[in-house]
């Protein structure tokens, strides 16, 4: 019968493979996309709508056109978020619902965080 070290070692190693095979970069890069706070205005404006024109997402964030449109791009490449085209006008959307999810859960967690704080103060 193992010991309780052979268990631990045992567990910690499959841990290991666990996270060794999953794709940490690309997690963490899409989480280093929502790390920035025109980006996070921009995952909850989407979240909390179908879609929005850059147009639209511009005003929301308080920015120009084109920076709204890198921030999207960027969003877009780490699969946050995917675009549709009518006309000249460009409509973005959150990629999927795990994204949707993901953004809900950081709101809902910050509420919940900001709070404890004012009960504790």
């Amino acid at each position: 019968m193992p010991n309780e070290n052979e268990s631990a070692q045992a567990n910690v190693e499959w841990i290991q493979q666990q996270i060794q095979e999953r794709s940490l970069g690309i997690m963490t890069d899409m989480l280093k996309g929502l790390a920035d706070g025109k980006r996070m205005q921009i995952a909850q404006a989407l979240a909390l709508t179908p879609e929005l024109s850059v147009h639209s997402i511009a005003e929301i964030i308080e920015s120009s056109i084109a920076t709204a449109s890198h921030h999207l791009r960027y969003m877009h490449k780490l699969g946050l978020t995917k675009f549709r085209k009518e006309g000249r006008t460009v409509y973005y959307s959150l990629d999927d619902e795990h994204v949707r999810q993901v953004v809900e859960l950081v709101v809902s967690h910050q509420a919940e965080i900001k709070e404890r704080q004012e009960n504790e103060a």
